[in-house]
């Protein structure tokens, strides 16, 4: 497992987990029920595993904050069916467990949709044939831990646009009491392929120079691009910074202001063997003045450099009513998105 590398494919893993530590402090039982929080004795929860993006970045319910973690998988792994994690239950808060403690787990559609709720977020829940995970482990007589391993599958029908939550809970537990507010585990992951990531981009257009649009003057877009996954092999373009989105990107006359096409969402899909830019089409529904992006096949060298992570692509963008405007962007990685 590697943590935050885009190199290949990667599956970003999300996960969030039961409470931060630095947050039991006001979790103490003082509300009826009680709360079963860390520090209640005999508990069966999930562990904060302490991972860099920790710390209470969204609440699940007001007594049930989730903690924010991220994972990075090499994808190598992933489409051999090998990438996994682990969730980790504790019997707690200090203790050891005084017998085997069997616990059972399930896919817990009820966590995510309160985490949703409250955070106005739409995560959701994979298709069963991407992940398994078992229904129960077991944290053995003097010891203080049991890990679920969750695997990821290659499977078909995973969907690159979607962000997945995979949401489990702790069911019952042998021995001990389970805990109220620790008790679900939410695990964010999608896939970002190997040209995924953020990016400078300098780009030169031709053709449109009647209707105001720089022509065969190259200019570095501000704030760059980012090349969102959109597929095993295939991205789309999205810039933050200018306010423009996904739109397609382009200078005015001489270069005066940074534009944007609308109704023009370009997707380049390589081919992931030679690294050849082998198609470029328009995501979005055309509407009356119909703009499509084709790939420039008179320009052979469009391609992702692996070697220097950069993308060069040339392609058409043609309108209703316009001549054809060339399109030439080169993309050189600056780091993930």
């Amino acid at each position: 497992m590697q943590k935050y590398n885009i190199n290949k494919f990667i599956v970003t893993i999300i996960v969030l987990i039961g409470m931060s530590i630095s947050f039991t402090s006001c979790l103490k039982e003082t509300t009826n029920p009680p709360l079963y929080g860390y520090s209640t004795p005999n508990v069966i929860a999930f562990q904060d595993n302490g991972g860099p993006t920790g710390g209470g970045a969204g609440y699940g319910s007001t007594t049930s904050p989730f903690p924010l973690y991220q994972f990075a998988f090499d994808a190598a792994t992933y489409v051999k069916n090998a990438a996994s994690f682990s969730a980790i239950i504790i019997y707690g808060p200090n203790g050891t467990a005084p017998e085997d403690i069997t616990v059972n787990v399930a896919f817990s559609q009820a966590a995510l949709d309160s985490f949703n709720n409250v955070n106005s977020t739409n995560y959701v829940s994979p298709d069963p044939s991407i992940y398994s995970f078992p229904s129960s482990v077991v944290i053995k007589k003097g010891q203080s831990q049991a890990y679920v391993p969750i695997q990821l599958i290659n499977s078909a029908k995973f969907n690159y646009s979607a962000t997945y939550a995979l949401p489990i809970a702790i069911t019952s537990a042998s021995y001990g009491a389970v805990s109220s507010n620790f008790a679900s585990e939410l695990n964010l992951f999608v896939i970002k392929n190997q040209y995924d990531g953020a990016y400078s981009l300098d780009i030169m257009t031709h053709g449109w120079a009647a209707y105001g649009i720089s022509d065969n003057l190259p200019g570095s877009y501000p704030g760059g691009m980012d090349l969102v996954t959109a597929g095993a092999a295939s991205v789309t373009l999205y810039n933050g910074t200018t306010g423009l989105g996904a739109l397609q990107p382009a200078f005015t006359a001489g270069n005066a202001g940074a534009t944007g096409f609308g109704a023009t969402t370009p997707m380049f899909t390589f081919d992931p063997t030679t690294n050849k830019l082998i198609s470029v089409v328009n995501t979005t529904a055309p509407d009356s003045r119909n703009r499509q992006l084709t790939l420039n096949t008179a320009v052979t060298d469009s391609r992702y450099d692996p070697a220097t992570k950069t993308v060069y692509a040339a392609y058409l963008m043609t309108q209703n009513g316009r001549p054809t405007q060339y399109i030439y962007d080169t993309l050189v990685y600056t780091g993930s998105r």
